[in-house]
């Protein structure tokens, strides 16, 4: 796999603090970077490419959104919806769900007139 120039200047500099670091690194960890030019152009560079990882949208081999099974496991939604890029307000449905989980959690809001709570991923 080639590397991006400024993934491998970060590489050097890894190398140069602790080769035992380095040495952890998977070949993704090691290919990974934080773009000098910004996301904008690290978007376009991605941009057609068979992993595209940028503005927070981290996909598994099958192109499946990337999430933590620990977390995953405990909401009941799919991975996409989760994670994926949600309305600036959240999902309508989980925001629902978690008003209702307040309510059960605290009888006392009960009849209370209160906004669903903001959600989103």
């Amino acid at each position: 796999m080639r590397l991006n120039p400024q993934a491998e200047q970060l590489n050097a500099a890894i190398s140069a603090s602790g080769a035992a670091v380095m040495e952890m690194l998977s070949r993704r960890g090691r290919a990974i970077y934080f773009p000098r030019q910004g996301i904008l152009a690290q978007s376009a560079e991605a941009h057609g490419r068979r992993i595209n990882a940028t503005i927070g949208t981290a996909l598994e081999e099958d192109g499946a959104p990337m999430s933590l099974r620990c977390i995953a496991d405990q909401v009941r939604l799919e991975v996409a919806s989760m994670v994926s890029y949600a309305p600036s307000f959240g999902q309508p449905a989980l925001r629902q769900t978690w008003r209702n989980m307040l309510e059960r959690k605290n009888p006392s809001l009960a009849g209370q007139s209160f906004s669903l709570p903001v959600v989103t991923s």
